[in-house]
């Protein structure tokens, strides 16, 4: 149910401004043009969006570099520049049912998963080509990761593994943006 309705019709209208910064990001020479733009201007469109008051918003590189290559994959239309959000979007579904279950049982799992599924606003942002998608499922990654570890530590498992897990799962959420 959650990946009919994240992928129903998503190719169905043309981008909007915002989409334009990701499309434009992936239509550059390379991918480290994207990055200076990011850092240097605080867009990865100056020539569109303008730079004034924009060095430092907060723009992360991350989904942009997700996004160059995906193009370069796929090919690029609406419907494949926005499939990769609405892929985190169905990831999303799986990582709230992962986390249920790990704080309660199978069926809170499910009931979650249900609900964000059905979620009007999570199936709006997973089908628009921006980071909204992207930023929802590595933060669910962070708190299962960040579970998990304290799971581990707490049976006394002197297995660095999930610590590790955590913080490299954190350092992509951060590169992905801090807010939505």
């Amino acid at each position: 149910l959650g990946a009919f309705l994240r992928i129903y019709k998503l190719g169905s209208e043309s981008f909007w401004f915002d989409e334009a910064e990701t499309f434009y990001a992936t239509q550059q020479k390379s991918f480290s043009s994207v990055l200076d733009n990011v850092y240097h201007q605080g867009t990865a469109a100056p020539k569109y969006f303008g730079t004034e008051g924009k060095a430092d918003s907060g723009a992360m590189p991350f989904n942009f570099l997700l996004s160059y290559y995906w193009v370069k994959i796929t090919g690029l239309s609406e419907f494949k520049l926005r499939l990769l959000p609405a892929l985190f979007g169905i990831f999303s579904i799986y990582m709230i049912f992962l986390i249920g279950r790990m704080l309660f049982n199978y069926k809170a799992g499910l009931t979650a998963a249900f609900i964000l599924s059905i979620n009007y606003l999570h199936i709006y942002y997973s089908q628009e080509a921006r980071t909204y998608s992207l930023i929802v499922f590595l933060t669910l990654i962070t708190v299962y990761s960040l579970l998990n570890a304290l799971k581990k530590s707490k049976a006394k498992k002197r297995n660095r593994q999930p610590r590790k897990s955590f913080h490299s799962v954190f350092c992509f959420r951060v590169y992905t943006g801090f807010s939505i």
